[in-house]
């Protein structure tokens, strides 16, 4: 990690066309979030597990 001050972590970035989705997990939360950014616009949503609960990870694996 760059910077522990970031309250983000970029996991994963793709491009599809002119559009880019980045995944973030939050280091206080651990909640996972997609990003889709498309010319000026941008939209953040967290990602869902099947029942309904934000799909989290260990907030540990990204502490320096």
């Amino acid at each position: 990690m760059k910077n522990k001050n970031n309250r983000f972590v970029k996991t994963s970035s793709s491009s599809i066309g002119l559009s880019t989705v980045v995944t973030l997990v939050d280091r206080e939360t651990g909640v996972e979030y997609a990003v889709l950014t498309s010319g000026y616009s941008s939209t953040m949503t967290p990602l869902i597990r099947s029942d309904g609960t934000p799909k989290t990870v260990s907030v540990s694996d990204f502490e320096e």
